[in-house]
């Protein structure tokens, strides 16, 4: 059945909410395992997949608006600094916590399903603005929200780099699968406000009202304020588009930039003059061209054999847009910028989408031949199917990891109901200002379940991380082993008043105490299963050290 590119029929609309409920419960059944699995006295943190760090970075987050801040600031490094940050999603979700009474992981989850929601849905809307053919709209939103690549063909060592391995069993933004089935909540939203964005403009650039335009920069300026990133790749593409379609929808464009670009104007200025965070620097190395490839397999291999077709470019409308997409997203990945790999984030959607075309294209000029027109209609389908499911034998295999990891209860997956009660005790204990110095395993958590500043947790959000760690890591060594007044003058330098160790660090780092460096300079105040907090010896009288800005975390 072909339709006005653009029209959406009710049937689709069913068909839309049938496969975006399958997909939720595909989505809920590793978390519900999760939980199914924790052993007595161990409890489910809630989250799927191995990105601890920035799980308890949204974390933090949130419990600074549950503490009724505005206004953030960075719990992951000691410097001092001032509320700068404005996060709008993390506020509401922290504000909602501390009005309703529910606890984080509720709030949690019902975001991450109405992010999947908008997501799923704004992907079949987008797909539709480019073709009338039903099976290619189908086809495209099975392949955007079930393909991934060859990585499950391949089994790379321990010891291989994972910028060499295959994008889809490392990278989260390399298909929407992964996204939906990991516990980042923003990029299903990003990537549904960022799709809206673009068929707003679309449909400004083919009827030239300004009403869309006007809706476009709303959804973007709510796509700046819940992830920034994909601001570079909507800013590409819209120009691209722009150029495309003449000047006389440039004034139209520059609107919609208007609208959304004062957040993004914030958030550098924050992030560059900030005198502590413009310090904070990450290298997040782009994987190599064949890991790209290998990530995307068979969609982007249909892909590009769609894109050198042109009976692709005559059936269906707009098709340069998509190309455009992805040469500016290209260009984008190849940049020498330290984010450069999340820009391939939304990548997947136009490559599933020409992919669709090419597939359903080719399928039915191999059946011309055939007289009857069912057998037609079966083969199609049957070459159709195929590519869905040679498309989705990575996903099954992702989904099966996910309920192994839960089977392996792996530590930071699930959290001793103990180390839960220390961590309150810290929560309950701490005054406004005070840091904390912990072992790796648990010091991560300490901001967004205790609410604490610490030492060090979060590779991305503290500053000059490594030496940091080695220095908590000397505190744990053998009594004598530092200069404690040197030690001494780091810590309330640096404000620290509580310093914690966790089971799991303590096996893994065989840290075997009871006495180490700094024994002499705390008391042991919590000692639980495995869990040890000891308070800095102090005079309550000290003031604390002076404010400091110019100069490091261990100078005088």
């Amino acid at each position: 059945m072909t339709l006005e590119p653009g029209q959406i029929t009710r049937p689709e609309r069913s068909i839309v909410l049938a496969w975006t409920a399958i997909l939720l419960l595909v989505v809920a059944a590793p978390i519900w395992h999760g939980y199914l699995q924790a052993k007595a006295g161990w409890q489910f943190a809630g989250f799927v997949g191995r990105y601890h760090n920035d799980y308890h970075s949204y974390l933090a987050w949130i419990r600074q608006a549950f503490e009724g801040h505005v206004l953030f600031k960075n719990l992951f490094t000691t410097e001092p600094h001032g509320r700068l940050f404005f996060h709008p999603l993390f506020w509401l979700m922290g504000t909602a916590c501390r009005v309703s009474g529910a606890s984080v992981q509720a709030v949690w989850a019902i975001v991450h399903v109405l992010g999947c929601v908008l997501m799923i849905m704004s992907i079949y809307r987008f797909g539709a603005q480019f073709t009338g053919c039903r099976t290619v709209r189908l086809l495209a939103f099975v392949l955007a929200t079930t393909a991934t690549g060859f990585g499950w063909l391949t089994s790379p060592h321990d010891q291989t780099p994972w910028l060499q391995r295959s994008i889809d069993l490392w990278v989260v933004e390399s298909n929407q699968l992964q996204a939906m089935m990991t516990s980042f909540f923003t990029l299903p939203i990003a990537l549904g406000l960022l799709l809206s964005t673009m068929v707003s403009a679309l449909r400004y650039m083919r009827t030239g009202n300004r009403r869309h335009i006007w809706c476009g920069g709303i959804l973007g300026l709510a796509l700046a304020a819940v992830h920034q990133y994909d601001m570079v790749t909507l800013y590409s593409v819209l120009a691209i588009w722009t150029l495309m379609a003449g000047t006389k929808r440039f004034r139209g464009m520059l609107v919609l930039v208007a609208i959304s670009m004062p957040y993004c104007l914030y958030s550098l200025a924050v992030v560059k003059y900030d005198p502590v965070m413009s310090q904070v620097s990450w290298d997040m190395r782009s994987p190599t061209v064949l890991s790209h490839v290998m990530g995307w397999g068979l969609p982007l291999l249909l892909c590009i054999a769609s894109v050198v077709m042109p009976k692709i470019w005559r059936q269906n409308r707009d098709v340069s847009c998509l190309v455009a997409w992805l040469l500016a997203g290209v260009v984008l990945l190849c940049l020498p910028i330290a984010f450069a790999r999340k820009l391939m984030w939304g990548m997947h959607v136009p490559i599933c989408l020409l992919a669709a075309m090419g597939t359903v294209h080719l399928a039915r000029a191999a059946v011309i031949p055939i007289q009857r027109r069912r057998w037609r209609q079966a083969l199609t389908a049957a070459a159709v199917l195929i590519v869905v499911v040679c498309s989705a034998f990575g996903s099954v295999a992702f989904v099966t990891e996910l309920f192994r990891r839960n089977a392996e209860h792996q530590w930071g997956d699930y959290l001793p109901e103990s180390h839960l009660e220390a961590m309150r005790w810290i929560d309950e204990h701490s005054r406004e200002g005070d840091a904390a110095l912990a072992t790796p395993d648990i010091t991560p958590m300490l901001p967004g379940w205790t609410g604490i500043t610490v030492f060090e947790g979060h590779w991305a959000q503290t500053i000059d991380q490594a030496r940091k760690r080695e220095f908590a890591g000397t505190l744990f060594g053998a009594t004598g082993s530092i200069d404690i007044n040197e030690a001494a003058r780091i810590l309330r330098r640096n404000r620290i008043r509580f310093i914690a160790m966790d089971r799991s660090s303590a096996d893994r780092y065989d840290l075997t105490g009871p006495e180490f460096a700094f024994s002499s300079l705390a008391d042991r105040v919590y000692d639980h299963d495995g869990f040890v907090i000891w308070k800095l010896k102090r005079d309550e009288k000290q003031s604390d050290e002076p404010s400091w800005t110019d100069r490091g975390w261990r100078d005088p």
